[in-house]
């Protein structure tokens, strides 16, 4: 099945934000949402956005067919350590690069918000 069908890339309408706590992990207004058949709607920051300061890379990865290698993130926050929260696809396949350099959160686990 082509990537068009399967994924879908959108902008965010303002800015969004999210935490763990009182941690905040990213903020922007320039954050993409994929929407992917099947799976909840994710949103991906661009690293500008996101606090670095509290993520660390680990040796969990993934491959997904239609985004490609996923590296993961864990979170040190006020709420304690979470691990695997966060992912990027550092070199996603041709049909993702609108991902390349945003990295994602299992958003259900932790505080989002927009205006």
């Amino acid at each position: 099945m082509p990537i068009t069908n399967r994924i879908t890339f959108t902008g965010t309408l303002g800015s969004v934000s999210i935490k763990a706590g009182d941690t905040v992990l990213a903020h922007s207004a320039d954050a993409v949402v994929l929407t992917e058949n099947g799976y909840t709607p994710r949103l991906y920051f661009p690293i500008a956005d996101v606090n670095m300061d509290v993520l660390q890379v680990t040796d969990t990865a993934s491959r997904c067919p239609y985004k490609g290698q996923a590296v993961y993130y864990t979170a040190q926050t006020t709420e304690g350590e979470l691990n695997d929260i966060a992912w990027a696809y550092n070199d996603p396949i041709d049909e993702a690069e609108e991902i390349k350099g945003l990295i994602a959160f299992y958003q259900e686990k932790l505080a989002v918000s927009g205006s």
